[in-house]
């Protein structure tokens, strides 16, 4: 069979079957920096919208629908490119989003945590700035996905599903997380002090919808990481520079959440918490703060 040589972006090529269907010989990978920024100007313009509000309003409605809904308009964007991670960052947008704005509504339009913050336009201007720098790195995985063309008779699948299903898992764990707590909240409503949670995933782990958030991304960047290899590039920054620069996503994450859960971030949070609930004085928190995993269940 006749085969003919087509060129693909500036320096790859594929082989083609004359007047036959497409076979791919060798991978090609194109970065496209246009649709990359673009995602980012998603990012920044709906933080910057988020703070603009805040200083001419003292609700919160906006909050968690821009800061958190900010994925979803990039996913939306994406879709076409990646419609696979693009529907999986979009259903935790979407879900999560919602919860967090269905909890400020039920409080009044107001979270308390953030009356003072926000408040100041100077001290909005920094919450909004990390909201956005948030945003950035947890998207990274995803974003760098989405703008990379690969095609490569090999797509590892397998990596992919394995990354879908990763998804589903910290999802699922997340979404009844937080609907467990929720629930368990609002059978002490009317009670002078709430105790702490421990009920269903909560007696599993002290932070189980941090640890699904975590699996959920870490799925993601699975999803995207055949992508992110260019193996025609001669040395190990180009061939893996994208990869390695996606790593930044989960790696913030867990370096998030298990600094604020160990203490090591906001460490006067933590020690509010414990005082709360009468660690060192209360038997059975004490034995469920020192003998629950801080996030990942069994470990």
């Amino acid at each position: 069979m006749a085969l003919r040589k087509t060129r693909v972006g500036k320096s790859s090529s594929i082989v083609l079957p004359r007047g036959g269907q497409q076979q791919l010989r060798h991978k090609a990978t194109t970065f496209h920096g246009g649709i990359f920024w673009t995602t980012q100007g998603i990012l920044l313009g709906a933080n910057f919208l988020g703070y603009l509000i805040s200083c001419v309003s003292s609700y919160h409605y906006h909050v968690d629908m821009l800061g958190t809904g900010a994925f979803a308009a990039v996913a939306a964007f994406t879709f076409r490119r990646s419609p696979a991670s693009s529907l999986a960052v979009m259903l935790w947008s979407v879900k999560l989003a919602s919860f967090l704005l269905f909890r400020v509504v039920h409080h009044g339009g107001r979270d308390s945590r953030l009356n003072d913050t926000l408040a100041d336009p100077l001290s909005a201007s920094g919450f909004w700035i990390i909201s956005w720098l948030w945003g950035v790195l947890v998207s990274l995985p995803h974003c760098l996905g989405a703008a990379t063309v690969t095609m490569t008779a090999t797509r590892s699948k397998s990596l992919q599903d394995a990354g879908l299903v990763l998804f589903a898992v910290g999802w699922m764990m997340e979404t009844v997380a937080d609907y467990q707590k929720w629930m368990f909240k609002q059978q002490y409503a009317s009670a002078i002090s709430t105790p702490y949670c421990n009920v269903g995933l909560w007696s599993w782990s002290q932070h189980p919808n941090w640890c699904g958030n975590l699996l959920l991304w870490f799925g993601i960047w699975m999803m995207n990481a055949p992508a992110l290899i260019s193996p025609r590039a001669k040395h190990i920054v180009p061939r893996y520079g994208s990869l390695l620069l996606s790593c930044l996503g989960p790696l913030f994450l867990f370096a998030l959440f298990h600094g604020q859960a160990t203490g090591w971030i906001l460490p006067s949070a933590l020690e509010a918490t414990k005082q709360k609930y009468g660690y060192g004085t209360d038997l059975e928190y004490t034995k469920y703060v020192d003998r629950t995993p801080l996030l990942f269940p069994l470990i």
